[in-house]
């Protein structure tokens, strides 16, 4: 009868820290954002993004006019520890997987291992921030970033699109309006083919170009008011409300 009890006892005990795990893993779960200051440069802006299917993105921006490095990987969860490891780089398998381990400190999430020579020495601590629905809300077309250049639009009321949550795309490329099919979870983001009206637009217009960066998104993740659409070859689209 003893034996018995201590097995129920431990599958009891079982059961209890693994809901703690899953408890702990759907809090921790969200959006996290640091400035990283440099003595000769802007600083380095780090968002990082933890998905419900335990899927992480962390995005380096170092507002040097180039587009953003995206790493990709995954998250786990130890008691009040959250470990990431990112093995893909830009869409492609990294050569050096980063890892680092953070403590959860008042929504916060700060590094207790990590790579000093990546993240500098004056510790890693990044904060919750709120995350700003992309779906049911109409996007302007601002900005592409693309390797070495940018593109800004002068007339961004003319490239519109709307994300909806039932699967479509509601778009509006200059003197053409469509729509079409997304396939889109908590980062990514693949937009198929679209129906469009077939209007000759004037001469200088984007609707050809913005039409093609859209075919060829792959992640997206809202700033704000901003929506960053990161392409294939890793330029972002940048949209505004």
């Amino acid at each position: 009868m003893k034996r018995i009890l201590v097995v129920f006892s431990v599958i009891l005990f079982t059961i209890f820290i693994s809901l703690s795990n899953v408890y702990a893993s759907g809090d921790v779960a969200g959006k996290y954002k640091a400035e990283l200051s440099a003595a000769s440069s802007p600083a380095r802006i780090m968002v990082l993004n933890l998905y419900s299917d335990n899927s992480a993105v962390l995005t380096s921006d170092f507002q040097n006019g180039k587009p953003p490095v995206v790493e990709e990987g995954s998250w786990k969860t130890s008691g009040k520890s959250v470990a990431i490891s990112l093995d893909k780089m830009n869409g492609r398998k990294s050569y050096n997987p980063l890892d680092i381990t953070f403590e959860v400190m008042n929504s916060a999430l700060v590094a207790v291992k990590y790579d000093e020579k990546v993240f500098g020495t004056d510790g890693l601590k990044l904060a919750k921030v709120e995350v700003t629905p992309a779906v049911n809300t109409t996007w302007k077309w601002v900005s592409t970033t693309y390797e070495k250049d940018k593109l800004d639009v002068t007339t961004p009321d003319d490239y519109t699109i709307e994300l909806k949550d039932n699967g479509r795309i509601l778009v509006k490329a200059d003197c053409n309006r469509g729509f079409g099919k997304i396939d889109m979870n908590d980062y990514k983001l693949v937009v198929g083919e679209m129906s469009l009206t077939k209007v000759a637009c004037p001469d200088g217009s984007l609707s050809a170009k913005f039409l093609n960066e859209l075919s060829n998104a792959t992640v997206y993740a809202t700033e704000g008011d901003a929506l960053m659409i990161t392409l294939k070859d890793n330029s972002v689209m940048k949209f505004t409300k």
